[in-house]
């Protein structure tokens, strides 16, 4: 009878996205390596993750080594994303934002993420809407949380698979289409129109991890959008609850100046892509015995 350890490893469709994208990255870094240094430590980093994909598809892992295999992803975007400023040199690369802006003037009528909070300040709505932005990471991170300390695997198995295809499109986006956006462009809004605690938590937030270059798509509002649906699926409750702080961030971004209009209608049709391919994916394991 053959053991646990010796059970062949088998990489799953998540494994191989995160494997990709890996390779993605390491080619970018090599075509920007000659004006870029330091890029090739970069390489390194991401190439590490391979192995460790492996070794957590082990069959002999403990308690806490089962539980990581099921987010790593999730983990996995925070170092990913980092990485991003460092592909683009923290600037040094050309960005996309006339085309952008071009797009903006023609869809909205103007700059709206500029002059938006400008026509219209209000401290509630910049309250609101800033404590909003900051619960990003709350609505990104609970679904997946509530499905692996109730142990139901499917769900969470779901809600990262769909969180992680999101954040790895997104990614992809910024590597070959830069966009800085108007936190970048803009000046900064007035210390009147920011003067409450979230908007000082949220640019202390952005003063630590904020990328260059990673603006369109939005990936807050991708990523909250099918966290939110991908949580719904598995718990109604939870996913309702989730739905109203993921649906004012499609406005949160424009109006406090962090988006460009077009990078959040660019996120809302991306959620609603990746939400359609999940709702595929369902049928068709509802059909096999029961698909993983």
């Amino acid at each position: 009878m053959t053991s646990e350890s010796e059970v062949p490893l088998r990489l799953k469709p998540i494994d191989w996205g995160v494997i990709g994208y890996v390779l993605i990255v390491c080619g970018v870094a090599l075509g920007r390596m000659q004006f870029i240094p330091g890029l090739g430590w970069v390489m390194l980093a991401h190439l590490l993750v391979i192995p460790l994909v492996v070794l957590l598809r082990r069959a002999d892992l403990g308690r806490f080594g089962r539980g990581l295999a099921e987010v790593y992803p999730l983990v996995l975007v925070g170092l990913f994303y980092g990485a991003l400023d460092n592909l683009t040199g923290h600037g040094a690369i050309t960005t996309h934002e006339k085309t952008i802006q071009h797009w903006e003037a023609v869809i909205f009528g103007g700059q709206i993420s500029r002059d938006w909070w400008q026509q219209h300040p209000s401290q509630f709505w910049s309250t609101l809407l800033h404590g909003v932005y900051a619960l990003y990471y709350f609505v990104v991170a609970a679904g997946p949380i509530y499905f692996l300390a109730r142990g139901q695997t499917r769900n969470l198995r779901r809600a990262v698979l769909a969180i992680a295809a999101t954040y790895g499109i997104c990614f992809v986006i910024f590597l070959l289409y830069p966009v800085a956006g108007p936190n970048y462009e803009f000046p900064k809004p007035s210390p009147e129109f920011l003067n409450n605690a979230p908007a000082h938590l949220v640019y202390a937030l952005l003063q630590r991890g904020s990328s260059y270059g990673a603006a369109f798509p939005s990936s807050h509002v991708a990523a909250a959008l099918v966290a939110a649906f991908a949580t719904w699926m598995g718990s109604r409750a939870l996913g309702a609850i989730l739905a109203v702080p993921s649906l004012l961030l499609v406005v949160a971004v424009v109006y406090c100046q962090m988006h460009y209009g077009m990078d959040s209608l660019a996120a809302v049709v991306l959620a609603a892509v990746v939400i359609v391919g999940m709702l595929i994916r369902e049928r068709q394991m509802a059909r096999g015995p029961e698909g993983r």
